[in-house]
């Protein structure tokens, strides 16, 4: 069974009111002159109130009808952060963004959210390329920021670039001592090659600093499965259940111990049934391990209808129409992979 990669996450904060959407609705049609003024701020303030779908109409009319440089961007940007961040439709969302940076190239913001949707669709050598570019302005600026060079190790991290993962995870460390996504990127790193002893000291400084943080549990967990101790892997999964009972990933990696160290199938596919149910449709990545884990679990029980929709499931996920045969089926399903 292969374990899931482990996303990271950066949540958005809305902001804003209803009220303002509203008064500037009814101004459009009394000040026909001022209507891309109007547009533009209607952008911004529905984008901030989460009224999403008339922040995709203002910006519309603004990709439309502008001429401005300042209000051609806000219109690209924000229909792509609706894309993106609320739809997650992030192909859909590339083309707005681009054309964004294209308007501002040293618009950080803009370049950031650009490089993390990139990332969310595999694209992660144009990712880096917005993160360097970010770093350049930042050097510039004497504004470095270590949560940006988080980001850009976890892209190298990706891409099995692991000198340049601990290179910058480094770099956010040297800038913030207390950046525990930091410590636990340079733990997992040292777990790939397997320092264990190493990653273990990482990621102890991180949980003494966040002794609640359910994600350092997983990481833990995650060594000692790689160490191939199941039961201080379970404890670890465990504790991070506690603190996190929606962990879709932490149950799909129960279930990868049980069937790779036990041979207990049926825990397996019921911790496997039960992340699915979590995960929803937020993450594909994630989503399309599990479809394999499962339709893999099926057919050792020898369940081949099941196992058949799921293999469906899982091509259909990576954006291949139907069942591709049994193509992957000999997918490495050794121990879980620190990520």
């Amino acid at each position: 069974m292969q374990p899931v990669n482990f996303p990271y996450l950066a949540p958005t904060k809305p902001l804003g009111g209803r009220e303002r959407v509203d008064k500037i609705l009814e101004q459009i049609p009394l000040h026909p002159e001022d209507a891309l003024k109007l547009y533009h701020e209607l952008a911004y303030a529905s984008f901030a109130g989460i009224d999403h779908e008339v922040c995709k109409k203002a910006c519309d009319y603004l990709i439309e009808h502008a001429k401005d440089k300042n209000q051609l961007c806000s219109g690209n940007y924000l229909k792509a952060e609706v894309l993106a961040s609320v739809d997650q439709k992030f192909h859909e969302a590339i083309p707005y963004y681009r054309k964004a940076v294209e308007l501002e190239p040293d618009a950080d913001t803009i370049l950031l959210n650009f490089a993390s949707c990139l990332e969310k669709v595999g694209k992660l050598d144009e990712a880096l390329k917005c993160y360097h570019e970010v770093e350049k302005i930042s050097l510039e600026e004497e504004n470095e920021s270590d949560w940006v060079y988080v980001e850009m190790a976890e892209v190298y991290f990706k891409k099995g670039e692991n000198e340049n993962a601990k290179k910058y995870f480094q770099k956010a460390l040297d800038l913030e001592p207390e950046n525990t996504e930091a410590l636990c990127g340079l733990g997992r790193v040292a777990a790939t090659v397997d320092d264990y002893d190493g990653a273990m000291n990482y990621f102890e400084q991180a949980l003494k600093l966040q002794p609640e943080d359910a994600y350092i549990f997983y990481y833990i967990a995650h060594t000692w499965s790689l160490r191939d101790d199941f039961y201080r892997a379970m404890h670890f999964y465990t504790e991070a259940l506690k603190r996190k009972p929606d962990f879709a990933e932490v149950y799909n990696n129960i279930g990868s111990l049980y069937y790779n160290h036990e041979g207990d199938l049926k825990t397996a596919l019921d911790n496997m049934l039960k992340a699915l149910e979590i995960i929803g449709e937020r993450d594909e990545k994630i989503l399309s391990m599990v479809y394999l884990n499962i339709s893999k679990l099926y057919r050792q029980i020898s369940e081949y209808d099941l196992a058949d929709t799921y293999k469906t499931k899982f091509w259909e996920s990576m954006g291949f129409p139907g069942n591709m045969d049994d193509a992957g089926e000999d997918e490495d399903e050794g121990d879980e992979a620190l990520n």
